[in-house]
């Protein structure tokens, strides 16, 4: 059993680890474009132009922070699945670290000969530093935190799986409200997001329309009040609610806090009220649907994550119904190419609304499935899941051709996919199985 049970750690790090290693390779090619008649010499000059081995050269605070975040997951990955395979903790790291600078430097050297990207010696330099660093971290206390996590996680799936997802919900939200991940630890930057931020209500709600702060904010804190709620022992829900109340409204305001050190982020009152009342409409429902059946309370799920789905897409709501524009608008083939947008862009930020576009599906189709029983066959559910969300981003996305702000992407309907082969191949709980009706 112990064998069975360490070839299971192993196979499921090595299979993340070389999904990782794949969809980076993939998103740093991105689109392909290679030209072998570009002069060698002069790629090659240009490769050390970049900061630090040109120190008089400028580099953008998001770049550097990107490359350094980028191959730690890696790193970390590699040294702990080594480390389950019993080999020595200096074997590791050096064997981490190798290969994230082999992986990091080939694409740097293909880059050359790609038109769209530019190689740079300080992306390789500062991959390197990341994989690094994630190998030191798994080395640390990698094999101990993997093994407690995923204990944890199948833990929490048979007892309270709500607690996952109401983890899942605030870590979307952190990561939404500190975008663009550019943090700051200079009195003068924060100073200077202090005068920028709106502590008057007026100004600071009249940065939005009023649905705005209705549905993104208030909706979603409401939300996670009803999730965190479900997530404690107490057996009084009045207590439950009223603890959840106050450590919700607790996250809302550390996170508006929070955003003082963040660079071109600023604090803005409205976001702090308009949660509150959210963490409150959450605690009145919570009253008010204690007797409710749970098939009703999945019918509310369902329908509030669609509503959410397609707020998100079609905001600001500035449709122009003429027709002959379309063609203008449509995607160009080079962009039909999977995760095209977000490896384009290469930001913390395309990072998260990637992670956002796949788990946001991936809980719907998981609601679907208990409430009607859907995508459970053997087979060809997660296939039919996946239809069922790619049509959802088709619908989404043909929204968008519509909205004069907006600009349609194959890259969200890849990722609803996606999300939707997640959300079946989840095994229901055990106590979902009896609840479809």
């Amino acid at each position: 059993m112990c064998k069975f049970y360490d070839r299971f750690h192993v196979s499921l790090l090595s299979v993340l680890g070389a999904g990782y290693a794949i969809l980076l390779i993939y998103a740093s090619l991105m689109p392909f474009d290679f030209s072998f008649e570009s002069s060698w010499s002069g790629q090659y000059r240009l490769f050390w132009s970049y900061w630090p081995f040109n120190p008089g050269a400028r580099i953008s605070g998001s770049d550097v922070l990107s490359n350094l975040v980028l191959y730690t997951p890696l790193g970390w990955m590699i040294t702990v699945r080594l480390r389950l395979s019993n080999f020595n903790s200096f074997f590791s790291l050096i064997a981490s670290s190798i290969i994230c600078f082999l992986i990091s430097f080939s694409i740097e050297m293909l880059q050359i000969f790609t038109i769209s990207r530019v190689a740079s010696g300080s992306d390789w330099l500062l991959n390197t530093i990341s994989g690094t660093a994630g190998s030191c971290l798994g080395l640390v206390a990698g094999k101990k935190v993997w093994i407690s996590g995923i204990n944890w996680l199948k833990n929490s799936w048979q007892r309270k799986p709500v607690v996952i997802a109401a983890l899942i919900l605030a870590g979307l939200m952190a990561a939404d409200a500190l975008s663009p991940f550019m943090p700051t630890i200079l009195l003068t930057q924060v100073g200077r997001n202090f005068k920028r931020s709106l502590f008057s209500l007026d100004l600071g709600f009249a940065a939005h329309p009023w649905h705005w702060w209705v549905i993104k904010v208030g909706l979603v804190y409401g939300c996670l009040t009803l999730l965190f709620s479900s997530c404690l022992e107490n057996k009084f829900r009045f207590l439950r609610l009223a603890q959840a109340f106050f450590v919700v409204s607790l996250f809302c305001l550390s996170l508006e806090v929070g955003k003082l050190f963040i660079v071109s982020r600023f604090f803005n009152a409205a976001n702090v009220i308009s949660g509150w009342l959210g963490c409150i409409g959450g605690l009145g429902i919570g009253l008010l649907s204690g007797k409710r059946k749970n098939i009703e309370k999945l019918n509310w799920g369902i329908a509030l994550i669609l509503l959410y789905i397609f707020y998100l897409a079609w905001f600001p709501f500035d449709f122009n119904w003429r027709i002959e524009l379309i063609p203008a608008r449509l995607p160009s083939v080079l962009k039909l190419l999977p995760l095209y947008d977000y490896a384009m862009g290469a930001t913390l930020n395309h990072a998260r609304l990637f992670v956002q576009s796949i788990f946001l599906t991936a809980i719907l189709v998981y609601l679907l499935k208990i409430r009607f029983g859907w995508f459970k066959q053997a087979g060809y559910g997660m296939w039919t899941a996946a239809f069922f969300c790619a049509v959802l981003g088709i619908l989404q996305e043909g929204g968008q051709l519509f909205l004069a702000s907006r600009y349609p992407s194959a890259t969200d309907i890849y990722c609803f996919a996606a999300g939707g082969c997640l959300g079946a191949v989840v095994r229901l709980c055990p106590k979902n199985v009896e609840m479809r009706v």
